[in-house]
């Protein structure tokens, strides 16, 4: 497995701490977002089709968001023909990581997030993502930034003097929801 995000949770009442890892097998292309205790214990994980790139999370520990790749939403309705992947933005409870994500649209996810979108149009690349209070702002590549609220709803956007996608119509599809 190979690490490509951490996040270490100091914020627990008794001192302890535990760390949030995204990690993925470079000949498979699922990926897991996983919990660990200080011994390197597993106490959650949850699973993605497609490789998950990054995590943030609330300065109080307490929300978890992360963004990466959906391999199999190229064969849905959503897509375009295009070869491109979508990327995707989850939001969690930090203290219940579990389950999977959905193939499809509509399928059923026994997965424990709040919320599993994916960036639309298609091919639209993430640069990362950070909290600002409780909202899951997302920073595009090409200079456009996104949010999204704590319950999913569309936050402020802004756009960079530089912006390559100024005249794009960015968006998300929910993908699921709890």
């Amino acid at each position: 497995m190979r690490i490509s995000s951490l996040a270490v949770d100091r914020c627990q009442p008794d001192g302890d701490y535990r760390v949030f890892a995204t990690a993925h097998d470079i000949n498979w292309l699922a990926s897991a977002l996983l919990v660990l205790d200080r011994t390197g214990k597993v106490l959650g994980e949850f699973w993605n089709p497609g490789w998950l790139m990054q995590i943030a999370m609330t300065a109080n520990c307490a929300e978890i968001a992360v963004w990466g790749y959906h391999n199999d939403l190229r064969l849905s309705e959503l897509a375009d023909g295009s070869e491109e992947y979508f990327q995707i933005v989850a939001h969690f409870s930090a203290d219940h990581i579990a389950g999977f994500a959905p193939s499809l649209p509509g399928e059923r996810s026994n997965g424990s997030f709040r919320w599993y979108k994916a960036l639309t149009p298609q091919g639209t690349k993430i640069r990362e993502i950070e909290f600002v209070g409780a909202d899951v702002n997302i920073w595009l590549r090409c200079g456009k930034s996104l949010a999204l609220t704590s319950d999913g709803a569309p936050g402020v956007t802004g756009i960079a003097d530089f912006s390559r996608c100024r005249d794009v119509e960015h968006g998300f599809v929910d993908i699921a929801s709890d």
